[in-house]
């Protein structure tokens, strides 16, 4: 999958509320990818803030009707990438290390950017072209 799956997820964030019943997922990928995406993209957005607690494992995994070593699994690389703080026995939280989300944000942002002007170059586009074709996207 490619960083347009991310697109999707943002849409979950309502406001301030997290709105973790409108969380949708389809077969094209494992459940607790999807359930990464759906993680990282709603601390990157901000719908999560730095520090916030995450949803218990249990608790997610009821709502959405999954086992909760599925939602364990997802929990995991937001752990490893620094998104995430977990401690044994404890709730896991949002890390409150503002910097390291927002280094994570433009590098995901980066990538987003990379895969898009690749695609377009590989429809025949100048680069002359494709800056027409954002300037006139940014104007609208």
């Amino acid at each position: 999958k490619t960083s347009h799956e991310l697109i999707g997820k943002i849409k979950a964030c309502k406001g301030e509320n997290m709105d973790y019943s409108e969380w949708r997922f389809d077969g094209e990928s494992p459940i607790y990818i999807q359930l990464y995406h759906y993680l990282r993209c709603s601390i990157l957005s901000g719908c999560m803030k730095p520090g916030e607690p995450l949803p218990s494992v249990r608790w997610l995994a009821s709502l959405l009707h999954f086992n909760a070593n599925t939602v364990a699994r997802a929990y995991n690389p937001t752990s490893k990438d620094g998104l995430v703080e977990m401690s044994r026995g404890k709730a896991g939280r949002v890390t409150s290390n503002s910097t390291l989300i927002h280094a994570e944000r433009q590098r995901a942002v980066k990538n987003l950017c990379s895969e898009l002007l690749e695609t377009i170059k590989s429809l025949g586009f100048s680069k002359e072209e494709i800056l027409v074709l954002i300037e006139e996207a940014t104007k609208t």
